[in-house]
């Protein structure tokens, strides 16, 4: 809870600041980018993440990814400030919280899908203009991959909550 409260405060201080530069998108295309680097290379994180390491070492290792990846002064400059507070463990989260943050900015509301296997895409479409309809509001779904959940699906989205999966179904029992 104390992370999603703080990814909040992170993700809306970087909006206010994408704003005025106009750069809302930008900043949350690369914010992915970077959050997928990390994602396939976990010692990367690890790394950032690890204060053994000298503090000025782990901020040249974000320059020169950075570079690589072509990222903006202020996605950088982010991602350095995570690191001298030391909360670039929480990135992910903060990443969400930007991604939310933008979308209720866009009037668009965000969804969760999980299920035991990906779906097909006409699945999530289907699913979309469902809640679109429900709620007057563009719908940008988020999926999950959780095989415990056996087989169907279960929709999160606000407070409310769709479980029609087997094992809700099993746990009900």
């Amino acid at each position: 809870m104390i992370e999603a409260s703080i990814a909040r405060r992170y993700a809306r201080a970087l909006i206010e600041l994408a704003r005025e530069e106009k750069t809302l998108e930008v900043c949350d295309a690369q914010l992915q980018e970077f959050q997928a680097l990390t994602g396939e290379n976990p010692m990367l994180l690890d790394t950032l993440t690890n204060r053994f390491f000298d503090i000025a070492a782990r901020l040249r290792i974000v320059d020169t990814v950075a570079q690589k990846l072509n990222l903006a002064v202020p996605v950088k400059n982010f991602i350095k400030l995570l690191i001298k507070k030391g909360r670039i463990g929480c990135f992910k989260e903060i990443v969400s919280a930007y991604r939310r943050e933008v979308y209720l900015l866009q009037n668009k509301g965000v969804a969760t899908v999980v299920s035991a296997k990906g779906l097909l895409p006409a699945v999530y479409d289907e699913i979309g203009r469902i809640l679109s309809r429900k709620t007057g509001a563009l719908v940008v779904l988020e999926r999950e991959v959780k095989p415990e959940v056996l087989g169907g699906v279960c929709v999160r989205m606000g407070g409310e909550v769709y479980d029609g999966t087997v094992k809700a179904a099993l746990d009900s029992l």
